[in-house]
């Protein structure tokens, strides 16, 4: 009698074990998701710096650019017309379009941190769902076998042919 229980006794501790581990596994993947998500929100932010001391900087080469042509142009003899302005003009076209152009590709690099942030959290969000799903189906397999009267899901007090006698009789 006594050996005969020990297969659904076994049987319900890998069930719990099983249980236990889908729910601890839903949760470390949702931490995980969400860590991800800030480093990668941190990764904008640092990205976002780092632009703007790039801009910085390409603006004050371009400042030193235009300075230094200026005074080329000084030092030749030639007036500040015609072909010497359209040089310092076209240079500091350009160089806007260089500051702009950082800009640009900060935001870009930006926007991606930010959706693959967004993604990071939709998984978590996603393994919690399931982790529910998970506790639920194994709360209606307990629940299923209580109804059948299946000593492996009963609570110890329940178990035993007497107890199964009276519930029995008296449902």
């Amino acid at each position: 009698m006594c050996f005969a229980a020990i297969p659904a006794i076994l049987s319900v501790a890998g069930t719990a074990v099983s249980a236990a581990g889908a729910i601890a596994q839903g949760r470390q993947q949702a931490a995980l998701a969400e860590a991800q998500a800030q480093a990668l929100e941190q990764q904008a932010k640092a990205e976002q710096a780092s632009s703007s001391f790039e801009a910085m900087k390409e603006a004050r080469q371009s400042s030193l650019a235009q300075s230094a042509a200026r005074a080329a142009v000084g030092a030749s003899g030639l007036g500040f017309q015609g072909s010497p302005t359209a040089v310092l003009s076209a240079n500091a076209a350009q160089s806007q379009l260089d500051l702009e152009a950082i800009r640009w590709g900060s935001t870009i690099r930006q926007n991606n941190l930010g959706t693959q942030a967004g993604i990071s959290r939709m998984q978590g969000k996603a393994a919690k769902q399931a982790d529910r799903e998970e506790r639920a189906r194994q709360r209606a397999i307990v629940r299923q076998g209580m109804l059948e009267g299946d000593d492996r899901y009963l609570a110890p007090r329940d178990r035993g042919p007497v107890r199964a006698y009276v519930r029995d009789r008296v449902d």
